[in-house]
This record gives C-alpha cells, sequence and structure tokens, in this order.
C-alpha cells in the first residue's frame, strides 16, 4: 500500500488540528522537523530552516513552537517554489519529511522559551473530523499496515523456501 502525497496532506492536516488544542500545545508545546521516510531528499532542511527564519535551539536539531512562523513559511508557496501551501508537512512536493511533537519536559531542557502565547490558539482552526473518526482512520491505517507486514513476512518466507525445494531437486 502506498500513501500517496493527498493522503499524508490530509492525515497531516487532521493531525495538525488535533496537536493545536491548548492542552496538546501544553504538554507538548514544539514541534521538531525529521526525517519519516528513508530516500533521497530532494530539500536541504537545514539550509531551508535557515533561510525560513528558523530558530536554532539545538546545533543539529529544528526545532520549534508550534506558535512559530517557521512552520508557515517553510510551506509557504510565495517563499519556495516547491511549497505546498501547509503549515504542516509535508512541506514541499516530493520530502521525504515530517515532524514529532516535541514535550515540554525536553522544550525546557533545551532552554525553549515557554509558554506559548494563548492569543495564538484563536487563530487556529476547529478540526474538521471529530476524533472518533480520527480514531477510526488511524485504526483501518493500522489494520492495512498489519495485512502489509503479514504479506512482506509471507513473501519473505517464501522467498527462503524457493532454494530448499531447488536444492530437493537436485
Amino acid at each position: 500500500m502506498k500513501i500517496t502525497q493527498a493522503e499524508r496532506i490530509e492525515v497531516n492536516r487532521r493531525c495538525w488540528e488535533q496537536e493545536m488544542t491548548p492542552v496538546c500545545m501544553d504538554q507538548f508545546p514544539a514541534w521538531e522537523l525529521v526525517p519519516i521516510y528513508s530516500f533521497i531528499e530532494p530539500v536541504n532542511w537545514a539550509e531551508r530552516w535557515e533561510e525560513a527564519g528558523g530558530p536554532r535551539f539545538h546545533p543539529t536539531r529544528l526545532i520549534a513552537l508550534k506558535s512559530d512562523p517557521v512552520w508557515a513559511v517553510l510551506g509557504s508557496k510565495e517563499c519556495f517554489g516547491d511549497a505546498l501551501g501547509n503549515p504542516f508537512p509535508p512541506f514541499a512536493e516530493g520530502s521525504a519529511w515530517g515532524w514529532r511533537q516535541v514535550p515540554r519536559e525536553e522544550c525546557t531542557a533545551l532552554k525553549i522559551t515557554l509558554p506559548i502565547d494563548p492569543s495564538f490558539l484563536q487563530s487556529v482552526p476547529k478540526a474538521a473530523v471529530p476524533l472518533s473518526q480520527m480514531k477510526a482512520d488511524r485504526d483501518s491505517l493500522l489494520a492495512a499496515a498489519a495485512a502489509l507486514r503479514r504479506q512482506a513476512s509471507e513473501r519473505e518466507a517464501q522467498r527462503e523456501a524457493k532454494p530448499e525445494k531447488q536444492q530437493e531437486m537436485l
């Protein structure tokens, strides 16, 4: 099962909406830009982070508060020609990078300024999809992933069995 870019955008849009709630932002006030898939990345994200004005709380990690404008800039079509116009991953066409939430304790250890300005939450859109639907979507994705893992295991077992059968025939 291959996830299309449109599907990634929709899933990440829903996650973005849920992760922008006051409770979630209190527990996980920042995101870190990280590689999600292992293939050649068309974008140098460290350079783009600098160009977008991303803060440097760590010498090698790309971390910013959820309220930081860097997230909107990374996805801005006005700033980057390959951008998709999202304030959430994927930010660019064909990108294998996404983000992870950074817990409050880690932000404190990295000396990331807290708390987030509560007025920022006024501009965050409400989730368009109820949480129960998101859980159902997640469950169906997990079931599909489990089926794919089973199929891959079965194929691997078949490949391993072929040489044994060939040896028996000799």
